[in-house]
């Protein structure tokens, strides 16, 4: 998320009467019920390597990571899909399918429709204690990192012919990765968090942005094998970190007090996680080596 596309959210927001979720990965319901949809078009979203499998794959991932991030329990999802051919429907009904299996979660209903080139729209609903968005990071609160990142920036070099795709098919997590399932340690120690679906610079700028708070970045860690692979191809640390998006890790924000506790429960659930950096006081702004950075990726 940059800035321009931060206040096109709002103003769709406030036309959609949708402002209550304003903030939030997933939106927060009734009775401790979280909800999230997420939409992808194969023109932009699906690289030529990619299955449809893989693609209706990742649409449930990014959906439910969003869950997970707003620290709940992944669920159901339901979907709906346009394509050309009943081929291509049964191709993305198995990658539905295998997603919610390794994600745990059940597969309520499923609509098609005809229309040119495929499209999927998955809605996720979980459960949770506590909602936790990108509002409530305070100066003096430690960044968190769980999961590795690397991945998306990883494929894009495949598409762009930099990188063999020989080259990383034994990465796994190129085709198909699942967020860390952190969804007890966010709703119990987070005050404010977010997936990386769009790279961490618009990640961290968007908590950085609602809770009116600057981010400073310290290290961040990607996948050590992706980070070989990249750094071969001579791709910049920088780039790794900032640049590589649908990576669906997740950025916690936890205060000082609380990081100990934290990381004990990342070990306890076997996910990597790791201190990222530190939020300060000033106007939203993500800082790395005393420059602002930015990007990542952005519909509009």
């Amino acid at each position: 998320m940059n800035r321009r596309e931060h206040l096109f959210h709002q103003r769709l927001a406030e036309l959609s009467g949708s402002t209550e979720c304003l903030g939030y990965d997933a939106c927060p319901g009734p009775r401790g019920l979280l909800y999230n949809i997420d939409g992808y078009h194969e023109d932009y979203s699906r690289y030529p390597f990619m299955s449809r499998a893989d693609w209706a794959y990742r649409a449930v991932v990014a959906s439910v990571a969003d869950i997970i991030a707003s620290g709940g329990k992944p669920l159901a999802v339901m979907y709906s899909v346009g394509v050309e051919l009943e081929a291509h429907a049964l191709e993305i009904a198995r990658g539905v399918g295998e997603a919610a299996r390794d994600l745990g979660v059940v597969v309520l209903k499923s609509d098609y429709n005809k229309g040119r080139g495929s499209w999927i729209d998955v809605a996720a609903i979980g459960s949770t204690s506590r909602p936790v968005s990108r509002r409530g990071a305070s100066p003096g609160d430690m960044l968190l990192q769980a999961g590795y990142l690397g991945y998306g920036l990883l494929e894009r070099l495949v598409a762009e012919s930099i990188i063999g795709i020989d080259e990383v098919l034994d990465v796994k997590g190129f085709l198909r990765r699942l967020p860390p399932r952190v969804e007890e340690i966010v709703s119990g120690y987070a005050t404010a968090s977010s997936d990386n679906s769009d790279g961490w610079a618009a990640t961290l700028w968007g908590i950085a942005a609602y809770s009116g708070v600057r981010i400073v970045v310290e290290e961040l860690h990607p996948d050590p094998m992706v980070e070989s692979i990249v750094e071969q191809a001579g791709v910049t640390r920088e780039a790794i970190w900032f640049e590589s998006w649908e990576d669906y890790n997740i950025a916690l924000i936890v205060g000082r007090d609380r990081v100990d506790d934290t990381l004990d429960e990342c070990d306890k659930a076997r996910v990597p996680c790791w201190i990222a950096g530190r939020v300060m006081e000033g106007d939203p702004q993500v800082i790395y080596k005393k420059r602002i950075i930015s990007g990542g990726w952005s519909w509009v």
